[in-house]
């Protein structure tokens, strides 16, 4: 997350949202998770070490809400069924390696839409394929094959 608990808890209050218990943990929580991206999962482990009887479904639907206002990004991956949160912010686009299920930010993502037929708000854009450290790994297992069959 890339701004502190006081700025995202201004956002909460700008949005007219109250500052609840179980949202400062959140908050908290993703501010202390020393990943860049997370699970729910990981997250209600973390949140149920300070505040055990938290149920999953707030946490579900506070991280909605942070991601719906700007204060997170959300990344869904269909094929593997879950969902993670960027506790760095809000980027425009993820890649996603099917391989190792890394999951890397896009910076220099340009998108052309034609702004006189939609009114886009916002956009989540995922990338999927083979990271470049995948790649080595299945060049270098070409090759091992390729030696062995001479």
């Amino acid at each position: 997350m890339p701004i502190n608990l006081d700025e995202a808890l201004k956002i909460l209050e700008k949005h007219g949202i109250r500052i609840t218990i179980q949202r400062r943990l959140i908050l908290e929580a993703l501010l202390d998770i020393k990943k860049e991206f997370c699970s729910v999962n990981e997250l209600a482990e973390k949140i149920r070490s300070k505040y055990p009887h938290i149920a999953i479904s707030s946490i579900y639907k506070n991280l909605e809400l942070f991601a719906q206002i700007g204060i997170i990004g959300c990344i869904c991956i269909p094929d593997l069924d879950k969902i993670y949160y960027d506790t760095q912010g809000v980027a425009k686009a993820y890649f996603i390696c099917r391989k190792c299920k890394n999951i890397f930010r896009m910076v220099d993502v340009d998108v052309k839409y034609n702004e006189k037929e939609h009114k886009i708000e916002k956009f989540y854009l995922n990338f999927v394929g083979v990271c470049k450290e995948c790649l080595k790994g299945e060049k270098q297992n070409e090759k091992c094959k390729s030696e062995r069959n001479l």
